[in-house]
């Protein structure tokens, strides 16, 4: 079948393809949404942006498949075969991925992944995808690059006997996520936020967490988070890289991130009261509503800093650079300004 007879049968009303043959068929852009295409075969096939909503393509065969941006929800695609082929951008919400086959697909992109049993993934490229609501169950993540992979912190998503050995995760976003039972043997974890991830009894034998951030406090003591950063109150951060770090809404009151650089960080509605942060960079950082009284901000750069609605009463603001920060409704009682450079240039010195 060529894609001319396919496009005019469909026109017609005709749903069921199942067990045609469109190997390397050009299908840009075709919709085929509640077709049934289950056993079919489209290795090799051109589907870039096709809508294939709510089809079934159970069994079929999509290996080195172009599914480019093509439009995927609700689609049953258990027990097909998709590896190696292009998922770039596409749209998975809602699609059934029991015992699938993407081993070195293309998911950069991709939009909620929901979910999924005994799933391949070993090698594919999931850099940037977004997980929603769901789980990934016993499926197999092993050398998969999930770099700056993103959980939508709306909805819940678990791995549950998951394997990641080997697993490119630097950057990722798995706060809140259940590790207790993932293999991450020599993965790549470093620069990772793991804040609210469950990580006790994972397998983290080899695995990097440079710059990782965490908070589990229950960790067997023979586990070593090696390079990584504990978020806790009171904690000693002191020259800690959190460039870019997601701290919204955690607790850092008394902790010691003197000399830290948190340029570019998201500390949103955090606790940061009596902190120590002398000397640290906060270029560009985002403060909103975040208690800082009493800290400690002496000869921090605070240049383009967001603190609408922060708490910096007794700050101690002794020659902090305050350039072009955003000071919208933040409370400044009793701060201590001592050749504080303020938001537009100029030079306060109340408390020297």
């Amino acid at each position: 079948m060529d894609a001319d007879e396919l496009r005019r049968r469909y026109k017609a009303g005709e749903r069921d393809f199942s067990g045609v043959d469109l190997s390397r068929v050009k299908l840009y852009g075709i919709d085929l949404s509640d077709a049934n295409l289950t056993h079919a075969n489209l290795s090799r096939a051109n589907l870039r942006k096709a809508n294939l909503s709510e089809a079934n393509l159970q069994g079929a065969n999509l290996h080195q498949a172009d599914l480019s941006y093509t439009y995927l929800r609700d689609t049953n695609l258990s027990d097909a075969d998709l590896s190696n082929a292009n998922l770039y951008g596409a749209e998975l919400s809602g699609v059934e991925l029991n015992n699938t086959n993407l081993s070195g697909a293309n998911l950069q992109g991709v939009s909620e992944i929901n979910d999924g049993i005994n799933v391949n993934l070993s090698g594919a490229d999931l850099r940037k995808a977004t997980l929603a609501e769901g789980s990934l169950i016993n499926s197999n993540l092993s050398g998969a690059n999930l770099r700056y992979i993103c959980l939508n912190v709306n909805y819940h998503f678990e791995f549950k006997n998951v394997n990641l050995s080997g697993a490119n995760l630097q950057y990722a976003d798995l706060r809140r996520m259940n590790l207790s039972d993932a293999d991450l043997t020599n993965a790549d974890l470093s620069y990772a936020n793991l804040i609210g991830a469950v990580l006790s009894g994972a397998n983290l034998n080899g695995a990097n967490f440079k710059n990782a951030i965490y908070t589990d406090p229950d960790l067997p003591a023979e586990i070593k988070l090696r390079g990584a950063y504990f978020i806790a109150p009171g904690v000693n951060l002191s020259g800690a890289d959190l460039t870019n770090a997601t701290l919204d809404y955690i607790d850092l009151s008394g902790a010691d991130l003197s000399y830290a650089n948190l340029s570019g960080a998201e500390i949103q509605y955090s606790n940061l009261y009596n902190a120590n942060l002398s000397g640290a960079n906060l270029n560009s950082a985002k403060l909103r509503n975040v208690k800082l009284g009493n800290a400690n901000l002496s000869g921090a750069i605070l240049k383009g800093t967001r603190l609408k609605d922060a708490n910096l009463e007794g700050a101690n603001l002794s020659n902090a650079n305050l350039e072009q920060a955003d000071l919208e409704n933040a409370k400044l009682e009793s701060a201590i300004f001592c050749n504080t450079i303020m938001p537009d240039g100029s030079i306060r010195s109340d408390n020297c």
